[in-house]
């Protein structure tokens, strides 16, 4: 006689929930962006700012040759370009090549990345809150995309990949620190592959720079001491994945960083670019400082279009929180206290982030060595890591809410489900 250790009803309902997972919740989603979006259905476009415009303009001109650019100064190649944004065999360089309308390319391009980046926020937000339930972790997931990221950053070329890499990276690295698995290498290769390959240079160093932070992070929540064993083992996993992990993506990414190790040896830079600072410490004056403060009170009310009437010189454009609630959010989530190990995160991540961009900020002089040696710009904002924990710490601040008004009917399922839908409607 066959058994099974599953009966009918439970291969069903698990059916029903796989489905629902996989196919409803990124096409729910889909909508969500393509309402808040509908613009695009009436001929406007993703091209707000100079950089989108730029990031176009490179990956139109790069589809039509082979990496010597004789339209920019007396000649450029761009085979020595960044690896996701600007080199002339990347995978948006191939994704222009698909499309007539190198515009059109474009935005379809930013939108899907776009909507990968809510997608896996939402499974993220489900990994690690599982009692926020469906709808809310929906609401929240799609705030992220009408904050004040789009216009700086998501309708830039690839960085909303930097969303996606964050929570990946996350989940990968909470699992290694309990218990190594050689998949562990596997998830954090093909993560680090598609922030570099898709997203850039400066979204790798990102990534890993939040990595760090992370680690550190798990350490405090652990209480594992300087000297401790437990912290010596996590420091020789971390450092092995990443060297690992970094050795792989140059095979992996061989047909690219052969052109470039190629170029730099038949060519250079007639002057070195350098991004860093000649001065260590920097007061902006009185009027930029006030308005570097009040970036913390806000999340960019306006778009980049508005700067050209001077709102952008207020302080209006900063992209330090995902929503204008967030400061209530925080100041709120002070009086509770952690109960597990993601909500811990996800306060020691914001305020992590929060330190270390004051750092650069304050004192710009930290990063020249790294600026001169990455000839980049430098890493002083981390504004999407910080932003997904930003919605992480919201997501925990509303199953608090639900827990404390439990006891009044019908009152805990609406008033978590209220805040979030406010949240998500605050843009759109």
């Amino acid at each position: 006689m066959r058994t099974n250790s599953f009966s009918e009803k439970n291969i069903t309902f698990f059916s029903r929930v796989q489905y629902h997972d996989i196919f409803t919740i990124p096409v729910f989603l889909g909508i969500i962006l393509l309402i808040g979006h509908y613009g695009l259905l009436l001929g406007e476009t993703f091209f707000v700012n100079t950089d989108t415009i730029a990031a176009l303009m490179q990956a139109e001109r790069n589809a039509q040759t082979n990496g010597w650019r004789p339209d920019v100064g007396l000649g450029q190649s761009f085979l020595v370009g960044d690896l996701g944004a600007q080199h002339a065999w990347g995978f948006f360089r191939i994704w222009q090549e698909m499309f007539d309308d190198a515009r059109i390319g474009y935005q379809v391009q930013v939108f899907f990345l776009i909507w990968v980046a809510c997608i896996v926020l939402y499974f993220f937000l489900r990994r690690s809150i599982p009692n926020l339930g469906k709808m809310n972790s929906i609401f929240l997931c799609s705030v992220i995309a009408y904050g004040s990221l789009r216009y700086e950053y998501l309708f830039n070329g690839g960085h909303a990949i930097e969303i996606t890499g964050t929570c990946l990276a996350a989940l990968i690295l909470s699992d290694l620190f309990k218990q190594p698995k050689i998949r562990h290498y596997f998830y954090y290769t093909a993560t680090m592959f598609v922030v570099a390959f898709f997203g850039g240079v400066n979204a790798t160093v990102h990534v890993i720079i939040f990595t760090g932070i992370f680690g550190v992070g798990t350490a405090a929540y652990k209480r594992w001491g300087i000297a401790s064993k437990e912290l010596r083992i996590a420091l020789a996993r971390y450092f092995i994945l990443n060297i690992a992990a970094g050795l792989s993506l140059v095979i992996l990414g061989a047909w690219i960083f052969y052109s470039i190790f190629l170029e730099l040896g038949a060519v250079e830079y007639s002057r070195d670019p350098d991004y860093s600072t000649s001065y260590f410490y920097l007061w902006p004056g009185i009027i930029k400082a006030v308005g570097h403060v009040f970036s913390y009170f806000h999340a960019g009310f306006f778009s980049g279009p508005y700067n050209y009437f001077g709102l952008g010189l207020t302080g209006f454009s900063g992209g330090s929180n995902f929503s204008p609630l967030f400061t209530v959010v925080l100041l709120f989530s002070f009086f509770y206290k952690s109960r597990s190990f993601w909500e811990f995160i996800s306060k020691f991540i914001v305020i992590a982030i929060f330190m270390y961009q004051e750092i650069s900020f304050w004192f710009p002089g930290v990063f020249a060595l790294f600026s001169k040696a990455m000839i980049f710009y430098p890493p002083d904002h981390l504004s999407q890591p910080l932003q997904v924990f930003e919605v992480l710490l919201t997501g925990f601040l509303i199953l608090n809410l639900k827990n404390q008004t439990k006891n009044l009917q019908g009152w805990s399922i609406n008033l978590g489900k209220i805040t979030a839908g406010l949240l998500a409607s605050v843009y759109i």
